[in-house]
């Protein structure tokens, strides 16, 4: 049986300690199967947003995995994995964690067709994307799931 590695930085508490809507720490799940692209936006992350839980799955199961234990705010999410393909991941994720922002980072954006992909997610980034331009869109996925969170508990 094939073992995917999980693994997580805990960083800090919150976003911001004085918001009400944001006792929870900030989640961020990152999902691809190339490990050293993951350590690298991991430590980009961790060195640049502190306040931040990263989470990374190798593995769309080990993603599944991860949300099923935990609320995350959003996850970023390559298309093309073994087994468990991001296209999968991400209409498991609009179903059942209509809360959670989903990204994806892919350089095959235009060969599974873009139409489709955008139906499933809110944001698309070209893989490899600048470490300004990730950082960018995940704190604006953060903002969106917290808003939506709010807009629904009133």
């Amino acid at each position: 049986m094939e073992r995917f590695l999980l693994f997580a930085l805990r960083m800090s508490e919150s976003l911001s300690p004085t918001s009400r809507a944001v006792e929870r720490p900030v989640r961020c799940l990152l999902v691809d199967d190339e490990p050293a692209l993951l350590r690298g936006l991991c430590r980009i992350l961790n060195q640049r947003r502190p306040e931040w839980e990263i989470h990374c799955a190798y593995s769309g199961a080990a993603a599944m995995e991860a949300l099923n234990a935990m609320r995350f705010d959003c996850v970023m999410t390559d298309l093309q994995m073994p087994h468990v393909n991001g296209l999968t991941l991400l209409k498991m994720i609009q179903a059942r964690f209509p809360y959670c922002v989903r990204v994806v980072h892919s350089s095959q954006i235009e060969t599974i067709g873009r139409e489709q992909v955008e139906a499933l997610c809110h944001r698309i980034l070209q893989k490899p994307a600048p470490a300004d331009e990730v950082i960018s869109v995940l704190e604006w996925a953060i903002c969106l799931s917290r808003r939506l969170e709010r807009s629904d508990t009133g």
